[in-house]
C-alpha cells in the first residue's frame, strides 16, 4: 500500500466538514482532506508531482510578500526530502482556512505552470507561488490567456505590489482601473483569439513596465493604449475629440479576428451563416451605448494635447490651437460618475477641470512664458488620469454585460460602482482585495476594517447601500457576470423550490463564462459524440453478457453503491439499463475501450474547473468513484459535464457548428437548473437524469432561439447575403 493511498484512508477517518458554497461562509470553513487530495497530482509513491522539494515549499509559504530578488529569497534549496500527501495536508488543513485555501491554491497553480519540476525556474516559481496567494486572479488571468512565460507572472506580480505604496484611496482606484482594465482588455483580446499568447504575453510585458508613482500613472498608461496594445489589435490610433472610430474599431476588433469562419447551416427548411463575431460586435455596440461614458477617441484625443505641451517643442503660434482643442473638449467630454460613496468626495464637473488650464494656456503670450506649458502639462494628465480610468474601468464591463439579459437593470453607472476594496484600513488586506475573485452581490461595500465583516453605512450615507455591485477583481469579470448569462425563455417560471439557490448556481453559470468557443472544433463535438456512442456499444455488450460488470464498472468510475445498483438493475430490471449510465460515464466507457487503451477527451471541454484550485479552465471530470451524495454545489459543478456532453452530441447529429454549444449553453443551463429535482440518490444523480431525459426537440428550440439580431445564426437571403 503506498503512501498516499495511506494518508488517503486516515483523512477519510478524520473528515473534516465539507465547504459550503460561495457566500456562506465558506472563507470560514476548514478544506476537506479528501477534496485536498483530489485536487493535486501526486506520484505513485505519494510524494507530490511537479516541484515537491520540501525546502522550496518551506520558502514559498514563509512569506506571501513577492522578493525583489528571487533567487536571494530562494537561496541554496535541499532537494530532499520531498513534499508528501502528510506534508500537503497539514499547509492546507491546519492553521487559518484562508492561509490553507491560499496555499492548495499555491501547490495547484505551480503544477500546472511546471509540470515537470522546474529545474533551474525555481526562483521563478517562487514568485509564481507566492503571487497567486497574494494576488490570486492577476496569476490566474494570466494562466487563463495560455501565457507560459513565468517572466510575464513576474513582472506583473511585481508591479501588483507596486499599487501597495498608494496610499490615497482615490488614487488607488484609479490607477487599479486603469491597469486592471488595460489588462482585461488583453485578456478579452486573446480570448476571442485577436491576440496569439506570446503578443498577449508582449502586451502584458509592456504593461507592467509602465512607470507608476504614489500618485498612480501619471498618463503615462494612456502611452501604452496607444503606442502598444491598440496597434497589436490592428486598431489604427486616430484620436479625435467628437470621433467613435477608434471606440467601435476597439470592440470590433475584441470581437474575435477577422477571418473567422461563418458556416453556412441549413436548419428547418431556412439558410443561416453561422457568424459569432458579428453578433457578438453588435452586442458589444449595444452595451456600449447602455453604458455611454467617453469615448476612447476624446481620451487619447486629450492625451495627444497633453503630449503635445510636455514635449517642448511648442512654439507661441500654437497655443491658439491648442486653447480651441480644450474648449472643444468641454463639450466634447463627460464629466466621470465617481460611482461608490466616499466620505467629502464628490465629482467635479469636467468643464470646472479643463477652464483654469484654458485660462493659463491664454496667458502665454510670449516665448518667455512657454516655461509654464510643463505645469500644464502635468496638470492636463492627471485630467487624463481621470477620464482613462473611467473609460478602462468601464470597457471590461461592456464585454462582459454584452452577453448578460436583463443588464438595463443594474443602471448605467454598473462600472462606476465596482468596488476594489481600497478603503480597508489594514493595509495588508487592502494590497490584496483588489486582486480577489470578483463577485457580484447586493448590499454595501466591503468593511473598512476587514474583508469578511459585515458593514452597513449610516442611513442616507451610501445610496448604492442596495445595489448590486461587483467586488475584488476587473480581471476575468465574466465569472462574476456569469449567473446573468443564463436566460429564461418567456412564459418558463421558475420552480417554487428550487434545487440550488442562487449562490449555488453560480459555479454552474461558469461553466458557460470559462467554455472556450475558440477552441471547439467539429472535430472535437464529433470525437465526444463518437466516444459517447461507444460507450453505449460497451453497455449493449454488458446486457448481452460480453462485458463483466467489473470491467464496465471499473471504466465508468462507479463508486460502490451505484456497483451495487448496476448488478441489481441488471439482474432485475435490463429494460431500464440504458438510463442508468450518466454522459460522463458513457463518455469514459467510451475512452477505456477495455484493452489497455485510455484516450484523452478533447481539451477544453468539461466542467469548470476553478473550485477547488482556481483554475479559471473547463476539463473533464475524471472517473473516480468519488461520493457526491452530500459534496457542496462547487464539487458537484466541477464534476458534472453532462450538459456539454449532451450538446456536443446534437451538435454532431444535427451537423451544426461545435462553437454554438457556446451559444446553446447557458439557455440549457438556466432551464436544467430550474428543471432538475431532488431525488433520493442526490443532487448530482438528479442533475444526470435531467440530462439523460433531455428530449431533442428541446435542444432545437434551444438552437430556433438563436436567430435574431445580436445572435449567431444570421439568416441568408437567395442572393447569398443577409436575408430580410
Amino acid at each position: 500500500m503506498n503512501r498516499l493511498l495511506v494518508v488517503w484512508l486516515i483523512a477519510g477517518a478524520f473528515l473534516l466538514p465539507a465547504a459550503p458554497a460561495l457566500g456562506q461562509g465558506a472563507g470560514s470553513t476548514p478544506l476537506d482532506p479528501s477534496t485536498v487530495l483530489r485536487a493535486l497530482t501526486f506520484e505513485e509513491s505519494g510524494n507530490l508531482a511537479g516541484p515537491a522539494a520540501r525546502d522550496f515549499w518551506d520558502r514559498v509559504f514563509r512569506d506571501d510578500r513577492v522578493p525583489d530578488d528571487p533567487r536571494r529569497a530562494l537561496g541554496r534549496v535541499d532537494p530532499d526530502p520531498l513534499v508528501d500527501a502528510a506534508y500537503v495536508l497539514a499547509a492546507t488543513c491546519t492553521g487559518p482556512p484562508a492561509a490553507g485555501r491560499a496555499r492548495l491554491r499555491a501547490f495547484a497553480f505551480v503544477q500546472r505552470v511546471a509540470p515537470a519540476g522546474g529545474g533551474e525556474d525555481l526562483p521563478a516559481l517562487l514568485v509564481a507561488a507566492r503571487a497567486v496567494m497574494r494576488y490570486p486572479m492577476l496569476m490566474l488571468s494570466v494562466e487563463r490567456m495560455g501565457v507560459e512565460d513565468l517572466g510575464v507572472h513576474a513582472a506583473l506580480a511585481r508591479a501588483a505590489r507596486g499599487f501597495e505604496r498608494i496610499a490615497n484611496p482615490l488614487r488607488l482606484r484609479r490607477a487599479l482601473s486603469q491597469f486592471q482594465g488595460g489588462m482585461a482588455l488583453v485578456e478579452r483580446a486573446r480570448l476571442a483569439s485577436r491576440l496569439t499568447p506570446d503578443a498577449a504575453g508582449a502586451a502584458l510585458l509592456a504593461l507592467a513596465s509602465v512607470p507608476m508613482s504614489r500618485n498612480g500613472f501619471d498618463g503615462a498608461l494612456a502611452d501604452w493604449l496607444a503606442r502598444d496594445l491598440l496597434p497589436r489589435l490592428g486598431v489604427p490610433v486616430t484620436p479625435s475629440l467628437t470621433g467613435v472610430t477608434m471606440d467601435q474599431r476597439l470592440l470590433a476588433a475584441l470581437a474575435g479576428p477577422r477571418d473567422a469562419e461563418t458556416p453556412v447551416v441549413d436548419w428547418e427548411g431556412l439558410t443561416y451563416r453561422f457568424d459569432r463575431r458579428t453578433a457578438q460586435f453588435e452586442r458589444y455596440v449595444r452595451s456600449r451605448t447602455q453604458l455611454g461614458g467617453n469615448s476612447l477617441d476624446a481620451v487619447l484625443a486629450l492625451w495627444e494635447v497633453a503630449d503635445t505641451l510636455a514635449a517642448g517643442t511648442v512654439a507661441v503660434g500654437d497655443v491658439p490651437s491648442l486653447v480651441e482643442q480644450l474648449e472643444t473638449s468641454v463639450t466634447a467630454l463627460r464629466t466621470p460618475r465617481l460611482g461608490l460613496h466616499v466620505p467629502g468626495a464628490r465629482s467635479v464637473p469636467y468643464a470646472e477641470e479643463i477652464q483654469p488650464l484654458v485660462d493659463d494656456l491664454r496667458a502665454i503670450t510670449d516665448r518667455g512664458r512657454l516655461r509654464r506649458l510643463p505645469g500644464i502639462a502635468e496638470r492636463l494628465r492627471y485630467v487624463v488620469d481621470v477620464l482613462l480610468a473611467d473609460l478602462l474601468r468601464t470597457l471590461p464591463y461592456v464585454v462582459h454585460l454584452a452577453d448578460a439579459y436583463g443588464a438595463e437593470t443594474l443602471g448605467n453607472d454598473v462600472a462606476a460602482r465596482h468596488e476594489f476594496g481600497v478603503r480597508l484600513a489594514d493595509p495588508g488586506h487592502r494590497g490584496q482585495a483588489p486582486w480577489a475573485a470578483p463577485q457580484g452581490r447586493v448590499g454595501p461595500p466591503v468593511s473598512f476594517d476587514r474583508i469578511g465583516e459585515p458593514w452597513t453605512a449610516a442611513p442616507g450615507e451610501d445610496r448604492f447601500s442596495t445595489a448590486w455591485h461587483v467586488y475584488g477583481s476587473l480581471l476575468s469579470l465574466d465569472l462574476a457576470l456569469a449567473p446573468l448569462y443564463l436566460p429564461r425563455f418567456a412564459g418558463v417560471m421558475p420552480p417554487e423550490v428550487p434545487a440550488f439557490q442562487a449562490d449555488e448556481e453560480e459555479y454552474f453559470a461558469q461553466a458557460v463564462a470559462l467554455f472556450d468557443p475558440a477552441a471547439a472544433d467539429g472535430g472535437q463535438a464529433a470525437a465526444l459524440a463518437a466516444a459517447i456512442r461507444r460507450g453505449r456499444a460497451r453497455v449493449g455488450q454488458l446486457t448481452a453478457g460480453a462485458a463483466s460488470l467489473a470491467e464496465i464498472a471499473d471504466a465508468a468510475g462507479l463508486d460502490p453503491a451505484r456497483r451495487n445498483d448496476l448488478a441489481w438493475v441488471l439482474r432485475r430490471r435490463p429494460g431500464e439499463f440504458d438510463e442508468f449510465f450518466s454522459r460522463s460515464e458513457l463518455l469514459w466507457l467510451g475512452l477505456r475501450p477495455g484493452d489497455g487503451r485510455h484516450d484523452r477527451p478533447p481539451a477544453g471541454w468539461g466542467a469548470p474547473a476553478a473550485w477547488p484550485t482556481g483554475c479559471l479552465c473547463t476539463r473533464m471530470p475524471l472517473p473516480d468513484a468519488a461520493d457526491l451524495f452530500r459534496a457542496p454545489a462547487g464539487r458537484l459543478a466541477s464534476r458534472f459535464a453532462d450538459l456539454q456532453l449532451a450538446l456536443a452530441e446534437a451538435v454532431d447529429d444535427m451537423g451544426l457548428p461545435a462553437p454554438i454549444v457556446r451559444d446553446l449553453l447557458p439557455i440549457a443551463t438556466r432551464e436544467m437548473l430550474d428543471g432538475v429535482q431532488f431525488t433520493f440518490a442526490g443532487r448530482f444523480h438528479a442533475l444526470a437524469r435531467y440530462v439523460h431525459e433531455l428530449p431533442r426537440t428541446r435542444i432545437e428550440d434551444y438552437v430556433a432561439a438563436l436567430v435574431g439580431p445580436g445572435r449567431p445564426l444570421r439568416p441568408v437571403g437567395p442572393d447569398g447575403g443577409p436575408g430580410g
